[in-house]
């Protein structure tokens, strides 16, 4: 791979090695450091594809993968996918501090205000003496307020046979 992939596309790889998740996710990160977007794009593209397909077969060892598929769906700049894939970490693992806290950083960044709030609250009833979070509570409260919060969005279908995101 480190002696094929600065002369290869990403297509080739796909075509004639069929990688599984892991090995997409290192094809991701070679290609990362690369600097080479279109098949940071294409990788990225089937890594999720993978990993939403192995979430959805385990759903008891999910939480990981959804994880995964929301910080790729981030570094492809696929906002709502990674939002989507944060509310499936949250579903898989009700009671994950780490989840919910990403979850709660994310709908913060997209004003969903009042998502966050229900977020924050929950990991500030773990870790009350947590300023951090405290500041993001006290952002998403305001937000609510100011007026500034996007309309309630819609969850984002998620079919791993689909070309996930485009």
């Amino acid at each position: 791979m480190e002696i094929m992939a600065p002369v290869v596309p990403a297509e080739f790889f796909m075509e004639n090695f069929r990688p599984d998740r892991i090995g997409m996710g290192r094809l991701l990160n070679h290609y990362r450091g690369l600097q080479r977007q279109r098949d940071v794009q294409i990788i990225g593209r089937r890594y999720i594809e993978l990993t939403v397909q192995e979430a959805e077969a385990n759903p008891a060892e999910s939480l990981p993968l959804w994880m995964s598929a929301s910080s790729t769906a981030t570094l492809l700049d696929e906002t709502q996918y990674a939002l989507e894939f944060n509310r499936r970490a949250v579903q898989a693992a009700p009671n994950d501090f780490n989840a919910r806290q990403a979850l709660g950083n994310k709908l913060l960044a997209q004003r969903l205000y009042t998502e966050a709030v229900e977020q924050f609250k929950w990991c500030l009833s773990r870790a009350p003496n947590d300023d951090a979070l405290r500041q993001s509570l006290m952002a998403a409260t305001k937000g609510m307020h100011d007026g500034t919060q996007q309309p309630v969005a819609s969850h984002v279908p998620v079919d791993p046979t689909a070309s996930v995101p485009r």
